[in-house]
């Protein structure tokens, strides 16, 4: 559960933009001939936009909300708006203890010259893994993830939405290391594959360091 949950959280930093991460890189692509092991960059560009459409028409069909009303979301969430156990889930996380009694817990650091500072935190309540709230360092809430699927089996639907219900982006978790990732208006945004994002023509994009899982 917990490597699943760490997957999860992830994405969530690589999409929040809170990550750590490498410069853009246009030409980090195997020489001509040569395969590569993300399937990705060896597909035919007609391939890749085929599986962008597949995915973009399982994200967006007719039964998904794709955005709530504002004072109906703000309604329904009310009691997440904030973070009621901000002092406790944030002490949690400076001592990298990263569950408590009723929540698993991560942080996302802000990088500076001498130190890591929280910026944001996740808190995923364990009665209802399919829930995720992600706070600033002060409790107010930031985004939400709504998780629809199989999850904790794959594949599975991870949609983000502001603190004022608008759809942000959603994902779809094919597996472990796979997962595409569109806007909330269905531009998209790139295909993830262990670590690296790609864009739509088989080239990376965005380069994540990726934290070590907690055993």
């Amino acid at each position: 559960m917990k490597k699943i949950v760490t997957a999860l959280f992830t994405i969530i930093i690589l999409q929040a933009g809170f990550s750590v991460v490498n410069a853009l890189q246009i030409d980090d692509r195997p020489e001509p001939g040569m395969k590569s092991e993300c399937k990705w960059v060896n597909l035919r560009q007609t391939e890749r936009d085929a599986k962008i459409r597949y995915y973009k028409r399982i994200l967006f069909n007719n039964k998904i909300n794709v955005s709530f009303e504002k004072n109906s979301f703000k309604k329904e969430y009310r009691g997440q708006l904030g973070d009621k156990k901000n002092d406790r889930n944030y002490k949690l996380l400076e001592n990298n203890i990263d569950i408590s009694q009723d929540s698993y817990l991560v942080a996302h650091h802000k990088k500076y010259t001498d130190a890591d500072i929280i910026q944001t935190y996740s808190v995923q309540p364990k009665k209802n893994v399919r829930q995720v709230y992600c706070y600033y360092a002060d409790g107010k809430l930031a985004y939400m993830h709504q998780i629809l699927g199989h999850y904790p089996k794959f594949p599975y639907i991870s949609r983000q939405y502001n603190p004022d219900g608008k759809l942000m982006s959603i994902t779809y978790y094919e597996n472990l290391d796979s997962r595409y990732t569109y806007s909330g208006r269905g531009r998209f945004k790139g295909y993830w594959y262990k670590g690296k994002t790609y864009n739509r023509k088989g080239y990376v994009v965005l380069s994540e360091i990726l934290n070590k899982e907690r055993k």
